[in-house]
C-alpha cells in the first residue's frame, strides 16, 4: 500500500511523511506545509488551483508522522502520529512505513545522531522498500559554506560562489560534524538502484512565519529602544536566507519532482548580493525608525562545543548562487529576498506575534483619576504614554535636538561634510521653525496654535513606535474639531468620512463624578500635590471644572455649536465606555477597564521585568502574610485582655459571694453558739477536765457518764 497506495476500489493509502522535532521551527514550518498540501501539487499552476470548482472535495494531502523536540509541548493539530525520539523500535517502524523521511540537522545539533542513524538504518532495510523506493531529505545550513573560499578571490570577490563547488565547501568551525553528515547521507544514497535516494537541502538562514534568527532584528525594530537599529559589524556581510516557507514549498518539489542532483542551496535570488546592512535596513524601514547603525560583535571565545550563536550565524559572509531551485516549481514567497517581499514578512511578524497595537483614549475632568488609569494601562500593556502636554514637549524637544546641531564642528572634507551638510540645512530650519513658533506662543497668550497641536499630535500617532505598540492618550483631543483633524483618513482612502483606522482609538473611556466630589479630592491633596495657582489647588479646581464641563456637557453652549468629543467617537461607532468614579478607588477602575480591553497584544514582560514582577510579588505576599500575622496578633492580644479582665471581675465576684456566705453563715450561727455556750460548754468542759484528770480505760464512755449525772436538766 505504500508502493502504490491502492488499498481498494476507490480509495488510496496516504502517504506518510515523516519529520522530526515538528515543533522546531524549521521542521514547524516545512511539516505544516506538507499536511496543507494536496498531494501532486508541487506541479500544479498556481491558477489552476484558484480554478477549483465549487463543492469539489478537498484533495488529499500527506499524513505527517513525527518526533517532538519537547515531549511534555502539545503536538501540532495536524501531527497524524507522534513517535518518542528515545525508543528506537518505534522510530523505526515509523520512519519504514513512510514514503519519505525528513531530517533537520541545520537547527539544533542534538538531531546530529538521529539523522545518522535514521540514513544507515534505512540503507540497510532498502531491500525491504516498495519499487517505488523512499527518499530521505537531510535540511542543512549554509553554516556548512561558512568558510569556503570566494569563487575568484583576486578577481571578482563579489563573484558567487555555484552550487555544483558544493564539493569545495568549508564549514564554520561549529558546524564541521554536520558537513560529514552532509556527506555520509550523500554517500548512503548512492548505488541503490531508486530504492533509496537521499537529498541534502543546504537552507539559508530562514525568516518569515514570526522569524526565527531574525527575530532579535526585528524585535529590536519593533521595540525602538535605540535611535538607530544595530547591525553586527562590519554589516557589509551577505547571509544567505530564504523564507521559510519557501524552504518547505521546495521540498515539496524534490518530494514529488526529485532533481537529478543531490545537493540542493535552498535560497533566494537576492543571497549571493544582499547584505545584513540592507536587511536590517528594509526591517527598520517598515518596523522601526528608518536609521541603523552597525555595532561590535560582542568577544566570546570559541568554543565548539557549544550550538551556535545567533551573532555567529548572522556574521558569515559568504556569497552562494543556487541553481536547482529555480529548476523547480516552487511557489515563492519572497524569491527576491526579504527586501523586496519586507511588507509580507512584516505582516506575517505581526500576525505570527500577535502584535497588534492597541489604543486607547481616558478621558474625564480633573481628579477623577484619568493621568492615573492612563499611566497604569500604559505600563501594563506597554502603550506609548500620551497627552497633550507630552505631545508638545516632545516636539520642541526635536526641534530643539535638531537646532543643536548648528553648535557643533564640521568635518573638514570627504563623505561626512556632505552628510553634515544636510545635517545643517535641517538644523537651520528647526532653529527657524523654533522662532516661529514662540512668536506665535507670544501672539496667543503663551500657548501655541491649536493647529500645531493638532499637527503634532496626528504625527505623533503616526509615527512608528504607536503604530506597533499603540498608545494611551489622556483627555486629547478636546473637542469634535480636533479629533476630525488628528484621526483624519488619509486622502486616498475608500471612505474619507471615517477616522483613519490606523490612528483613531479602540477603547474609550469617560470617567466622571459629581463636582463636589472631585472638589472634595482636590481639598484632601497634601500641599505639595496641589500648590497655589496649579490645577488642583482650589482655585484651579474652581476654573477647570467649569471649562471642562463647558466642553464636554452636551447640553451646554459652546462657541463651535458643535458636538463633544464623546459625541464624536459615538457617531463614528466607536462608543465611549462611560464610568461613574465616585464611589471607585484606582484599582476599581482598573478592574472595571482591564474587563473591557483584551489581552496585552504585545511581547511580554523581559527577563529584568519578570524578576521584578516576581519580587513585587513575593514582597506583596510578605506584605500581606505580615499583615495577617498583625491581625491576629491583634486579635489575640484582644482576646487575651478581654480574657484577662473578665477572669479578675469572675475572681472579684467570687470573692465577694464567698465573703457573703461566710458572713451569712456567720450570721446564722450566733443563736447555736449561744445555746452551747449557755448549756452544753460548761458541764462538757468540766467532763473534759474530769476526764483528763482521771484517765479512765475508756474515756469517752467515762465523760458520758459525767455529762449523764451532771446534766443541769437533771438536776
Amino acid at each position: 500500500s505504500d508502493s502504490g497506495r491502492a488499498v481498494g476500489k476507490g480509495r488510496m493509502a496516504p502517504i506518510r511523511v515523516f519529520v522530526n522535532a515538528v515543533n522546531s521551527f524549521t521542521s514547524h514550518h516545512i511539516a505544516k506545509y506538507l499536511a496543507n498540501a494536496a498531494i501532486g501539487s508541487s506541479g500544479a499552476d498556481e491558477d489552476a488551483e484558484e480554478e477549483e470548482e465549487e463543492g469539489v472535495p478537498p484533495k488529499e494531502t500527506y499524513e505527517i508522522i513525527g518526533t517532538l523536540s519537547d515531549p511534555t509541548a502539545a503536538p501540532p493539530r495536524w501531527l497524524s502520529e507522534t513517535v518518542d525520539s528515545n525508543d528506537r523500535g518505534a522510530l523505526r517502524t515509523a520512519m519504514l512505513s513512510c514514503r519519505y523521511v525528513i531530517v533537520d540537522i541545520g537547527s539544533d545539533r542534538s538531531q546530529l545522531e538521529l539523522c545518522r542513524w535514521a540514513v544507515d538504518m534505512m540503507r540497510d532495510s532498502m531491500m525491504e522498500f516498495p519499487r517505488v523506493g523512499k527518499i530521505f531529505i537531510c535540511v542543512s545550513s549554509v553554516m556548512t559554506w561558512a568558510k569556503t573560499r570566494p569563487a575568484d578571490p583576486e578577481g571578482d570577490p563579489t563573484a558567487p560562489i555555484l552550487e555544483d563547488e558544493y564539493k569545495r565547501r568549508r564549514a564554520h568551525a561549529k558546524f564541521r560534524a554536520e558537513l560529514e553528515l552532509e556527506k555520509h547521507v550523500t554517500q548512503q544514497g548512492r548505488n541503490t538502484k531508486g530504492r533509496f535516494r537521499t537529498f541534502i537541502v543546504c537552507s539559508g538562514l530562514q525568516y518569515g512565519e514570526g522569524e526565527d534568527w531574525l527575530h532579535g532584528l526585528f524585535k529590536a525594530a519593533w521595540h525602538l529602544d535605540t535611535p538607530a537599529l544595530p547591525v553586527l559589524a562590519p554589516g557589509k556581510q551577505v547571509v544567505p536566507m530564504i523564507h521559510v516557507n519557501d524552504l518547505a514549498s521546495l521540498v515539496h518539489c524534490v518530494l514529488e519532482t526529485p532533481p537529478e542532483v543531490r545537493y540542493i542551496l535552498a535560497l533566494d535570488n537576492a543571497s549571493g548580493t544582499q547584505s545584513l546592512s540592507e536587511v536590517a535596513l528594509a526591517v527598520a524601514d517598515r518596523l522601526g525608525n528608518t536609521k541603523t547603525e552597525v555595532v561590535p560583535v560582542p568577544d566570546v571565545p570559541l568554543d565548539v562545543t557549544q550550538p551556535a550563536t545567533v551573532e555567529e550565524r548572522l556574521t558569515i559572509n559568504v556569497r552562494l548562487e543556487a541553481a536547482a531551485i529555480k529548476e523547480l516549481n516552487v511557489k515563492w514567497r519572497a524569491q527576491s529576498g526579504i527586501s523586496e517581499a519586507i511588507d509580507g514578512v512584516v505582516a506575517e511578524y505581526r500576525s505570527v506575534r500577535n502584535l497588534k497595537p492597541l489604543r486607547v483614549l481616558v478621558h474625564g475632568p480633573p481628579m477623577s483619576g484619568v493621568p492615573e488609569l492612563a499611566e497604569s494601562l500604559a505600563k501594563m500593556y506597554k502603550l506609548n504614554l500620551l497627552s497633550k502636554e507630552s505631545i508638545v514637549n516632545d516636539a520642541i524637544a526635536e526641534l530643539e535636538a535638531s537646532a543643536a546641531y548648528l553648535d557643533r564642528s564640521p568635518p573638514e572634507s570627504g563623505e561626512e561634510a556632505k552628510v553634515d551638510e544636510v545635517a545643517m540645512e535641517a538644523a537651520r530650519d528647526a532653529k527657524t521653525r523654533l522662532e516661529e513658533l514662540e512668536q506665535s506662543k507670544a501672539e496667543n497668550k503663551g500657548a501655541y496654535d491649536p493647529t500645531q497641536i493638532m499637527e503634532w499630535t496626528k504625527q505623533r500617532v503616526l509615527s512608528m513606535t504607536c503604530q506597533n505598540q499603540g498608545y494611551v492618550i489622556t483627555n486629547y483631543p478636546e473637542t469634535d474639531e480636533q479629533a476630525m483633524a488628528v484621526f483624519a483618513a488619509d486622502e486616498n482612502a475608500e471612505n474619507t468620512e471615517a477616522p483613519n483606522p490606523l490612528t483613531v482609538p479602540e477603547f474609550i473611556f469617560a470617567l466622571d463624578a459629581p463636582d463636589e466630589v472631585l472638589m472634595k479630592r482636590a481639598m484632601e491633596l497634601p500641599p505639595k500635590d496641589a500648590p497655589p495657582g496649579s490645577e488642583f489647588s482650589e482655585e484651579g479646581m474652581r476654573a477647570a471644572l467649569p471649562s471642562f464641563r463647558k466642553l464636554n456637557d452636551e447640553d451646554a453652549e459652546r462657541e463651535d455649536d458643535g458636538n463633544t468629543v464623546l459625541n464624536f467617537f459615538d457617531f463614528k461607532e466607536i462608543h465611549p465606555t462611560y464610568m461613574d468614579v465616585a464611589e471607585m478607588t484606582h484599582y476599581d477602575v482598573l478592574k472595571a477597564v482591564r474587563n473591557v480591553l483584551p489581552a496585552p497584544r504585545n511581547y511580554g514582560p523581559t527577563e529584568e521585568e519578570k524578576i521584578e514582577i516576581d519580587r513585587q510579588n513575593s514582597e506583596r505576599r510578605a506584605a500581606k502574610k505580615a499583615e495577617a500575622d498583625r491581625i491576629k496578633a491583634d486579635n489575640d492580644a484582644r482576646e487575651f485582655a478581654i480574657h484577662e479582665k473578665n477572669q479578675v471581675a469572675w475572681t472579684e465576684k467570687a470573692d465577694e459571694i464567698k465573703r457573703q456566705e461566710a458572713e451569712a453563715l456567720q450570721a446564722s450561727s450566733i443563736p447555736l453558739r449561744t445555746f452551747l455556750m449557755k448549756h452544753v460548754m460548761p458541764t462538757l468542759t468540766e467532763g473534759l477536765a474530769e476526764v483528763c484528770r482521771t484517765r479512765p480505760d475508756d474515756p469517752v464512755d467515762a465523760l458520758a457518764e459525767y455529762l449523764f449525772k451532771n446534766n443541769p436538766r437533771i438536776d
